[in-house]
């Protein structure tokens, strides 16, 4: 989603409750990409088997740079984490993941391989134009993603629970409808997160508005209230 800003607009204690709200943010999305982002920090022995497991032909590696006392070379991860032993895979940790999939195919499994590292699911595309705010989707920048375990974009805050994001270009702002409830625990709307922004990365800061983005009320059909269901939610995983 390239230098989006990020606007966080649903939050939750429950991974499998995040995920289906952000696929009801992305049927909204006018163009979809061929691609869904599957990222993931893998911090025990059991997150890497399982999440392997889902993602067998994915690339591993280390989520820190190690060096070889030996040699200046920075260390690769190349083993096969199926086969590892676990007194060999345990200090290879914490390990990350990058990986491509077609939309629709292992993201259930992933979101249900999640141990407590932080992790995102990346649904790029392009909003639709609006006619009534002269505003329209920019495809480089638009889309939706949730990030387990984690309070912005950047991943620099973890937390115990799951954040829902809406990308839009930096010129154009996200206004939610008026009267939105404000919970950690259920929809969440407003404005981006204080975070500073990385290079190349996303932000999720304010940022003085060029044009406004105004999908409010037509998102707010698709977010179930947390009064909706009569539920307890849990917290954590």
């Amino acid at each position: 989603m390239g230098n989006s800003r990020a606007y966080p607009v649903f939050r939750t204690g429950d991974a499998v409750e995040a995920w289906p709200q952000a696929l009801r943010l992305n049927a909204l999305l006018e163009e979809h990409d061929d691609e869904v982002t599957l990222m993931a920090d893998l911090m025990t022995v059991e997150d890497a088997r399982r999440t392997a497991a889902v993602l067998p032909r994915a690339e591993f590696n280390h989520a820190r740079a190690q060096a070889d006392p030996a040699a200046p070379e920075i260390v690769d991860f190349g083993s096969d984490i199926a086969t590892t032993e676990d007194a060999l895979l345990e200090p290879e940790l914490p390990l990350s993941v990058l990986h491509y999939v077609p939309p629709g195919t292992v993201e259930d499994e992933f979101v249900r391989a999640l141990g407590r590292g932080i992790a995102s699911i990346g649904l790029s595309g392009g909003w639709p134009d609006d006619a009534e705010t002269d505003s329209g989707g920019v495809a480089a920048y638009d889309g939706v993603e949730v990030v387990f375990n984690g309070d912005n974009v950047n991943w620099s805050r973890p937390a115990d629970h799951h954040t829902v994001f809406v990308h839009v270009d930096k010129r154009a702002t996200f206004r939610a409808p008026r009267n939105s409830p404000r919970s950690s625990a259920g929809p969440y709307w407003g404005m981006p997160d204080t975070a500073g922004e990385g290079p190349g990365s996303c932000s999720d800061r304010a940022g003085t508005p060029g044009r406004v983005f105004v999908y409010g009320q037509v998102l707010q059909r698709f977010i179930v209230p947390p009064s909706a269901s009569g539920r307890r939610r849990r917290r954590g995983w």
